[in-house]
């Protein structure tokens, strides 16, 4: 029997907090992002409970670059402009 990677056994739901917590951006910037699909959407629980799969949060993180002077992409999305 293989043993589950890292990845694996660390699969868990997180809350907008935690996800907010992990990306440094605000829950805001996180639902801009959404709106544009440039960040992954939440998964419905409930009727009135959401969160994200923690495996899809640090794969964008990980397909994020460091770039300086970049314009903030959630900015943009939330004032209606394009790159």
């Amino acid at each position: 029997m293989e043993m589950p990677t890292h990845a694996e056994q660390d699969e868990r739901f997180i809350k907008l907090s935690e996800v907010s917590h992990l990306t440094a951006m605000s829950g805001a910037q996180i639902y801009a992002l959404i709106r544009v699909d440039k960040f992954p959407r939440q998964i419905k629980l409930g009727i009135k409970s959401s969160a994200w799969k923690i495996s899809s949060v640090r794969a964008w993180m990980d397909s994020r670059q460091v770039v300086t002077n970049c314009p903030n992409p959630a900015t943009n999305a939330a004032s209606g402009q394009s790159k």
